[in-house]
């Protein structure tokens, strides 16, 4: 029988570990305790078919559920991946090899693990007490910054810093909200669909935990009427959900590309993806910006097209003659008429009263 890993076995995990918590809380204070005497949680078969050996402590993906002829069960395993499941599971105090024959003719590839509690977990860094660790992809160990909205373990202390090996608890359904700084940053990408960005796991601050760590991939939620605004080094909060996808929750989003506003500050603080409305023509990655500047808007029409100019803030009448008409005089039938000698008119300005404000224009 096989039973994949869903929504229903992280829902079981939970309760389990709530349960285990209740039995234990008796027993709950080891500050004081040798690291050998903490209790830690039950162990759980798997199978490693990984095509590799499991280091002790390492970090395993669960991907399903195996039964054996007498009608007990074991797991299926996967080394982590960057498409993180809902659960995972801590292999036991000793490496287990990839199934098969080993050279001395045993069966090898079932060890034990752990899928709650307290367990001997092999890290990679320098875990501090209290910190919440997690799989990082495409490795055996846990890391800090990876733990996923499902499934992250909580540093208690160290107990072999040269086998890197930390003595932890295992969060089912610990809800972290986990930072990642953006390496490749895109914009303009509507927000009708999700859209993938590039990251680095960091602190709130955008301090990378390891900078030699390989990128991995978050994504933006939907929302329409807007697009992405993401650019390199900006700072965005993000959750694994149930299907294992990392969700941005952080505003990730501006106006569509295109879009024109006022600006009341200095042009040196123009917001990224935006540009000062000065007549530039189109660049490598951003839009041609038409000149508003000492302009006024006007909505499109019959008479004014898109990006086109005109009109004058004054007018002048050239120079010209009023004459009397003798075929056709002024006072005919009137009893006055006034007589203009030959004259000019001056230019005029009609600029209505007016306020200095930038046009800026979302260009990337």
């Amino acid at each position: 029988m096989s039973i994949q890993i869903g929504n229903r076995w992280g829902s079981h995990l939970a309760q389990l570990t709530r349960e285990w918590y209740q039995r234990q809380r008796g027993a709950a204070d080891q500050e004081g305790a040798a690291w050998e005497e903490i209790v830690e949680g039950p162990t759980i078969t798997f199978l490693n078919d990984t095509g590799e050996t499991v280091p002790a402590g390492g970090l395993m993906a669960i991907t399903g559920v195996e039964a054996f002829g007498d009608g007990t069960f074991y797991l299926t395993i996967a080394k982590p991946s960057a498409n993180s499941c809902l659960s995972y599971a801590v292999n036991g105090p000793d490496d287990v090899e990839t199934s098969g024959t080993n050279a001395a003719g045993n069966t090898v590839g079932y060890g034990q693990c752990y899928t709650f509690g307290r367990c001997k977990a092999f890290y990679s860094g320098s875990p501090a007490v209290d910190e919440v660790w997690g799989p990082e992809p495409d490795q055996w160990y846990a890391t800090k910054g990876f733990a996923s909205s499902g499934w992250g373990l909580a540093v208690l202390g160290t107990i072999d810093s040269d086998a890197d090996i930390c003595l932890a608890q295992i969060i089912v359904d610990c809800g972290l909200l986990q930072w990642g700084k953006v390496q490749s940053g895109f914009v303009n990408v509507a927000g009708t669909a999700k859209a993938t960005v590039s990251v680095k796991a960091c602190d709130s601050d955008g301090a990378v935990f390891d900078p030699a760590a390989d990128a991995f991939d978050v994504k933006t939620p939907i929302r329409k009427n807007k697009a992405t605004a993401l650019f390199t080094d900006y700072v965005v909060g993000y959750v694994a959900d149930l299907a294992g996808s990392k969700i941005i929750l952080t505003d990730c989003f501006d106006d569509p590309l295109g879009t024109v506003k006022q600006w009341d500050a200095a042009t040196a603080n123009i917001p990224d993806g935006w540009k000062e409305c000065d007549g530039t023509a189109a660049s490598a990655g951003h839009l041609a910006r038409p000149d508003a500047r000492g302009r006024y808007i006007a909505g499109v029409d019959g008479s004014h097209a898109l990006d086109a100019t005109g009109g004058n803030l004054t007018h002048a009448h050239a120079d010209h003659t009023h004459s009397e008409n003798a075929a056709a005089p002024w006072n005919v039938g009137r009893t006055a008429c006034v007589q203009f000698d030959d004259h000019t008119h001056d230019a005029v300005n009609h600029e209505p009263p007016w306020l200095g404000l930038y046009n800026i224009k979302r260009t990337t």
